[in-house]
């Protein structure tokens, strides 16, 4: 009996944690990235869609993100003076690079200017 009581606790527990986890702050779903507009619209990145894609790691944006510690916005680093390159080198050699690879692959990811700088994002 004392077994039977111990292992329905550990389901219990290992239950609890899964959904915990499962529920786990995974940040906006969109995110209207504005800083450096000068020529083109504003990008409306849809973050909770590129978390799904396969093969998507959130280290893979979030590179400086060490456990346990909050996640902090691209312009904390980019474009403040530091190592960092700038807000908009970053964000397009990332963006671009992962897009160009996806094309590459068969797949469809917006490459132009205008496939990620829409007119609309705020209607989005």
């Amino acid at each position: 009996m004392r077994k039977l009581i111990t292992m329905a606790l550990t389901v219990v527990f290992a239950t609890v944690l899964a959904a915990s986890l499962a529920g786990a702050d995974k940040g906006a779903e969109i995110i209207v990235i504005n800083q450096i507009q000068k020529k083109f619209p504003p990008v409306s990145f849809k973050h909770h869609a590129h978390q799904n894609h396969e093969g998507v790691q959130c280290a893979d944006c979030h590179h400086t993100t060490k456990a346990g510690e909050a996640v902090q916005a691209c312009g904390a680093c980019h474009g403040q003076g530091t190592d960092a390159p700038d807000y908009k080198t970053a964000m397009h050699k990332n963006c671009q690079g992962c897009h160009k690879k996806m094309v590459a692959d068969g797949k469809n990811a917006p490459t132009k200017c205008t496939g990620c700088h829409q007119k609309d994002v705020a209607a989005r």
